[in-house]
């Protein structure tokens, strides 16, 4: 009864407290939801099916199960600051839901409260959280939600729910893709080196198919390339390829290159397993495949061309997991960063390669601990 009482307290003060801070906020010219979702909302509440496909952005799987909130915003007279509110809200639910989750699934009995807490906390005061509520991009917190839940149950065997739970956070934002190889590995069954071959395959066929558009005049549809082959009109200097330019073959083509990032590193992680771990606890699994996800996640934003605040939100909550008692040193070091670097202009007033060189020896050491903790030589502690 006190675990359920409060679970309910939590996600409670979470509600009211992200209401009072939505009112608050800034929902000026800057918020995506006017621009990329609210013409589709339109057409669908005037019945135009074939035009809200057509208007919605990549990420339709987002904009298609909020639509119902939107739809009753907009039946009773709703404009489009209103109706993102409608559609926000329950986006804002996912973390200290997660964290209710979390609590109660293999966390020691003794620090459920704290824990419960302490997500609860991220979603209502942490600055990345709240950068994807005003930029119009909530729909990041219930992704990254649904790719750690899918992480965990992979660990824990149960591999139907896991990638159910993938393909979900996939349809929602296909940017997370490259959770994939993670849950597929995870399970550490006899199958997962074949399925990460497979991967291998599919990655490159993808990266192949991507590439030749160049030559052939191909155009593939945006929600297969999370926007386009090339950087298109975005190429901030948070990020680690920079230096490179922004007409560089590796930037023009990185969203077509990382999932093979994504699996080779998967495919290490595997081998490391069965070679240095050798058999492994579900508690140590869940870890192991955590400090993966986390990996791949920063590697992730590192390497994006167009790099924002909110995209480190999954690897925030994955700290956070990691983190163990006490205060969350890592989760909180990792926002604060993330709020200081990506964009690093509105704080601190640099250059754009001023900018670029502080994120690299920022980042740079952060992946090299990351890369020796996860695929090192050596038996982890935890």
């Amino acid at each position: 009864m006190t675990f359920r009482l409060v679970s309910y307290a939590t996600l409670g003060a979470a509600a009211v407290l992200g209401i009072i801070l939505f009112a608050l906020g800034n929902f000026g010219d800057r918020n995506d939801f006017h621009a990329e979702l609210w013409p589709a909302y339109q057409a669908l509440y005037a019945g135009h099916l074939r035009s809200f496909v057509s208007l919605s952005p990549s990420y339709i799987g987002a904009v298609v199960w909020r639509a119902p909130f939107a739809l009753v915003a907009m039946a009773l007279g709703a404009g489009w600051r209103v109706t993102y509110f409608a559609t926000a809200v329950p986006c804002l639910a996912a973390i200290p839901l997660f964290g209710v989750w979390y609590a109660s699934h293999g966390t020691p009995a003794p620090r459920r409260r704290q824990v419960m807490v302490l997500f609860a906390a991220v979603a209502v005061v942490d600055p990345v959280v709240w950068y994807a509520g005003i930029l119009g991009h909530p729909e990041e917190l219930v992704g990254a939600v649904l790719a750690l839940a899918a992480v965990l149950f992979a660990a824990e065997r149960r591999i139907i729910i896991a990638l159910g739970l993938v393909a979900l956070a996939v349809l929602n934002k296909p940017g997370l893709i490259e959770i994939v190889p993670v849950v597929v590995a995870a399970r550490r069954a006899w199958y997962s080196g074949v399925l990460l071959a497979l991967g291998v395959a599919g990655a490159g066929f993808y990266a192949l198919l991507n590439l030749t558009t160049v030559f052939n005049g191909l155009h593939l549809p945006a929600s297969l390339t999370d926007g386009g082959i090339t950087a298109g009109g975005g190429f901030y200097p948070f990020q680690l390829l920079w230096g490179l330019g922004a007409n560089s073959y590796l930037v023009v083509h990185e969203h077509a290159l990382f999932p093979l990032v994504s699996v080779g590193l998967v495919g290490v992680w595997l081998l490391r397993c069965h070679l240095v771990l050798g058999p492994r606890t579900v508690t140590d699994l869940r870890r192991e495949a955590l400090w993966l996800a986390a990996l791949l996640l920063l590697v992730r934003t590192a390497l994006e061309p167009w790099d924002n605040t909110y995209y480190n939100i999954p690897f925030v909550l994955c700290l956070l997991c990691l983190d163990g008692p006490g205060v969350p040193v890592a989760a909180v070091a990792a926002s604060l960063g993330v709020l200081l670097l990506v964009p690093t202009n509105r704080i601190i007033p640099l250059s754009p390669s001023a900018q670029a060189a502080v994120y690299a020896i920022v980042v740079i050491p952060v992946l090299g601990a990351l890369l020796w903790r996860t695929l090192g030589p050596h038996r982890a502690p935890g």
